[in-house]
């Protein structure tokens, strides 16, 4: 093998080499992109789901209200329907 058929050869191989790094540098660049994308859209997951577990919160302590008043209208009601001390 002559000198200039090893240069060509390993310009060949350098020129391939190339061309695979750039297309490593472009996929990298797409899961970039879509690494990036997937963040936001948990952070909004987080967003959405921190609301619900407020608003299931504030639920809650509204349901818990009417319950108690509702219990404590049944323990005020007698056998017969009125309340203690009516006759």
């Amino acid at each position: 093998m002559t000198t200039e058929q090893r240069l060509d050869r390993i310009e060949a191989i350098l020129l391939q080499v190339a061309q695979q790094q750039q297309t490593n540098t472009t996929a990298i660049g797409q899961l970039t992109v879509k690494v990036d994308g997937l963040v936001e859209e948990v952070d909004s997951l987080r967003e959405i789901v921190m609301h619900s577990i407020q608003n299931a919160e504030v639920d809650r302590e509204v349901f818990q209200a009417e319950i108690r008043r509702i219990w404590e209208y049944l323990l005020g009601q007698s056998g017969n329907g009125r309340r203690e001390g009516e006759y």
